[in-house]
């Protein structure tokens, strides 16, 4: 090897990469043994590198290209699994929320069926008070028991009215005018509660309008205050007066007599009343199952009616001429208490059919009943009628409207109770 080829090793030496140690053991080359002969000179290496440094730039550039195009195809990589995550965010997010409509609407019914309870315990704490006023009365001997009972019964009567004037005209209670009409001596009559009446519809429709049907508004409390006291004050009516709870219950809000006569608006006034109520198919089952206990009860009482009526007929001319202890006398004494149990047995069945009619309503919805029906109390017989209708339920019933008429005496409850029987 001569001078040259030593200077060429020396050269690819140097020039090596530090991490190669091409002199130690580990990486030792093993460098092809050159002839001399085929040894060029160092001038004409250097002059042949030039090509190779041109190969070299151009696989750099390459180098560079590819890098660029991995990391473009990196962003479109990232971008994709972006967009999916996003996707996946946006429809946990529909999953929680239609969870929590869910939630809400479970609540909602929770909600509704709680008030539904309350009023039926408010109803039951009226029936526990008139208990607990009879009793009271029994107790008492300075005075004759008749004498009590009329007082509580105009009391407590006083009370619930009084109570709803003061809801309804929202003042905490009633102007000195009124203390003394309310707590006037006799039976309260529909001249003192017409007028009411008339403010009561006033007030609900505007409660409604101002957004009384949305849960925990001031317009929402005030209808179920309103309605809460008016219908405390009817279920107080029907145990203590029957008269004046069968005028209320057939009247015209814009009446000014008791004996006015009531009028029949037609069936497609409560057509629209129904609409107007939006009962749930669950309230409509309940409405039809109350009106066919009705039903069934008056056919079982109009049926014992008529033998008591037969009795009292067959026995009662021969006992007008006999003894008081003749058997006769007494079978026509019998049925006469027989034929007034019967008649409060009506009464009680109608009264019980209108607390079960307002117990499948919400406040909102019977709010809703008496604005779209005013100026009329509603005719539930009527009303239940059109939701038999609706659903498509056949009109059975037992008792026909010639038997009723036939039966029936104007002062009937169940007549009084809808203006398709009056």
């Amino acid at each position: 090897m001569d001078a040259n080829g030593l200077s060429y090793g020396r050269n690819l030496l140097a020039s090596a990469p530090p991490h190669l140690n091409l002199r130690s053991g580990h990486h030792m080359l093993d460098l092809p043994t050159v002839p001399a002969s085929n040894m060029e000179p160092l001038n004409s290496v250097s002059s042949r590198s030039l090509p190779e440094s041109i190969s070299r730039d151009s696989f750099k550039s390459e180098h560079i290209g590819t890098k660029q195009q991995h990391n473009l195809t990196t962003k479109e990589v990232v971008r994709e699994q972006n967009r999916k995550a996003a996707a996946r965010f946006r429809q946990r997010q529909k999953d929680k929320l239609r969870e929590y409509e869910k939630q809400i609407q479970e609540l909602t019914a929770k909600l509704s069926a709680a008030e539904r309870e309350k009023s039926t315990y408010e109803l039951k704490c009226g029936e526990m008070e008139k208990v607990v006023r009879e009793k009271m009365s029994t107790l008492t001997v300075q005075k004759p028991v008749e004498s009590d009972d009329e007082l509580a019964k105009r009391e407590a009567l006083a009370e619930a009215l009084s109570k709803f004037c003061s809801v309804v005209r929202n003042r905490e209670s009633p102007r000195s005018d009124e203390q003394e009409l309310l707590t006037a001596s006799g039976k309260l009559s529909m001249q003192h509660i017409l007028p009411v009446y008339n403010e009561c519809a006033q007030e609900l429709a505007r409660c409604l309008a101002d957004g009384g049907d949305t849960p925990g508004t001031e317009a929402n409390q005030r209808i179920h205050d309103i309605i809460s006291a008016r219908r405390k004050l009817f279920h107080l009516m029907g145990w203590l007066d029957a008269q004046l709870f069968r005028r209320a219950a057939a009247m015209r809000y814009g009446g000014a007599s008791d004996a006015e006569p009531y009028t029949d608006p037609g069936k497609d006034h409560w057509r629209k009343v129904v609409a107007a109520s939006c009962y749930t198919p669950e309230q409509k089952a309940g409405l039809l199952t109350a009106q066919n206990v009705l039903f069934a009860r008056m056919h079982e009482i109009l049926e014992a009616r008529e033998a008591i009526m037969n009795t009292l007929q067959a026995n009662f001319p021969c006992a007008e001429t006999e003894h008081k202890n003749a058997p006769l006398y007494v079978q026509a004494c019998k049925a006469a208490d027989d034929l007034k149990a019967n008649l409060e047995e009506e009464y009680v069945a109608v009264r019980e059919f209108i607390v079960e009619f307002c117990r499948h309503m919400d406040f909102v919805q019977h709010a809703k009943m008496l604005v779209a029906g005013y100026p009329y109390t509603p005719d539930v017989l009527a009303i239940t009628g059109i939701v038999r209708e609706e659903a498509g339920a056949p009109q059975g019933s037992d008792i026909k409207k010639e038997m009723l008429l036939e039966s029936l005496p104007e002062a009937s409850p169940f007549r009084n109770l809808s203006s398709a029987l009056a």
